[in-house]
């Protein structure tokens, strides 16, 4: 799969950003990010603890992504910010990371399952603004805010599984 980002125009750009960028570039780009990053998730040992699994995974998506970083940070520098951009991109990633989630064997339709994901999706953007801003050369702040937050992730599960009735689905 071709990469999206077109890295020659953005150099090209100067120091600000392109604005925000069209939905269909992040779409194209977060498929092209799932190609390469699919294979290698596809890998981890589903025995490892949730945590571990969302970390490693974690860190397999912020690798394949690492080429494009200069890239990223150029054409979304508000993108994080832009309720309009959020709007539309929300579903897009949350349709990968429910892929993300098959992969790992994390995909139950109970309700703890789903809010995981969704929990999962908000902090991916915040891990994304980290891990953009992230001068550290083994991006030791980025993996240090992943890890307190899927701790934080697992008190919220923990906290969700006893205060709701065990037979709770959602479709």
């Amino acid at each position: 799969m071709k990469n999206p980002l077109d890295h020659d125009a953005i150099e090209s750009m100067g120091l600000r950003g392109l604005g925000n960028p069209p939905i269909e570039t992040l779409a194209a780009y977060v498929y092209y990010a799932e190609s390469m990053a699919a294979p290698q998730i596809d890998l981890i040992d589903n025995d490892l603890p949730i945590h571990d699994r969302l970390l490693e995974a974690t860190l397999i998506l912020f690798d394949t992504m690492l080429p494009d970083k200069a890239a990223i940070k150029r054409i979304c520098p508000d993108m994080l910010l832009s309720p309009c951009v959020v709007k539309d991109f929300i579903p897009i990633a949350r349709g990968f990371f429910t892929r993300l989630f098959s992969l790992l064997a994390l995909a139950p339709n109970d309700f703890t399952s789903k809010a995981r994901l969704h929990m999962y999706t908000a902090y991916f953007n915040h891990w994304l603004h980290i891990w953009l801003n992230d001068a550290t050369p083994d991006h030791c702040d980025t993996m240090a805010a992943i890890d307190q937050d899927l701790n934080q992730l697992r008190e919220w599960k923990e906290w969700i599984i006893n205060s709701v009735p065990l037979n709770f689905n959602v479709g």
